[in-house]
């Protein structure tokens, strides 16, 4: 006989993380918050996909271009990568967001 678990994960800090980063980049990139995903989209700042995924990825920032999902101009960014790689992120795009004028 198969048991099935009825327990939910604990996703708070799924929660805690997406209200972290709309803080620090919601503005800037025109995050957009998802209800019920481990992601959130933000916009290329007037880059193409491609292209800015991998001025993003140059510097040790992995995201995906939203148009391999969705609709171009956007990227998507994991919430559910370590604390030290999410914070390093942040910033990363907060440096670029300063370089590229936004």
């Amino acid at each position: 006989v198969i048991q099935m678990l009825r327990e939910s994960p604990d996703l708070e800090f799924i929660a805690d993380r997406k209200r972290h980063v709309l803080g620090e980049l919601g503005e800037r990139y025109g995050l957009i918050p998802s209800d019920a995903t481990f992601f959130t989209y933000g916009r290329t700042l007037g880059r193409e996909d491609f292209e800015f995924t991998q001025l993003l990825a140059d510097r040790g920032v992995l995201v995906l271009p939203s148009i391999m999902f969705h609709h171009a101009g956007h990227f998507r960014i994991s919430l559910t990568a370590s604390d030290e790689m999410f914070e390093r992120g942040i910033g990363i795009l907060s440096e670029i967001g300063n370089e590229l004028g936004n």
